[in-house]
């Protein structure tokens, strides 16, 4: 029994389609791999630019960062360390939205 040539020729498209898909998927998964890769280099980029703009060295921000992270799985805040600095004052040192991302980033 053989099939319907109206049958095979959407199958034949069908499977067109599917391989058009894959091509897609390929390209997009390259473009995407292509996408990170510009990230990471403008994050970098911009990582040492902060290091040098504040005149530090990697040593003292790898001794900063390990300091933070032992800091946060202490679960110590910025508000927690900031009432430890100043107990006795009603000032106290605000800190704004953007240093705190920029700091996590970091």
């Amino acid at each position: 029994m053989y099939m319907k040539e109206s049958t095979r020729k959407r199958l034949d498209k069908l499977y067109q389609k599917a391989e058009e898909l894959d091509k897609r998927i390929k390209q997009d998964t390259l473009d995407r791999k292509n996408l990170l890769h510009q990230i990471s280099e403008i994050e970098n980029a911009e990582i040492f630019s902060m290091i040098r703009k504040n005149k530090l060295s990697l040593e003292v921000v790898c001794g900063d960062l390990e300091l933070g992270q032992k800091l946060r799985d202490a679960g110590i805040t910025f508000e927690d360390i900031n009432e430890l600095l100043t107990p006795n004052t009603k000032e106290t040192v605000t800190e704004t939205t953007s240093d705190m991302k920029e700091r996590n980033t970091l």
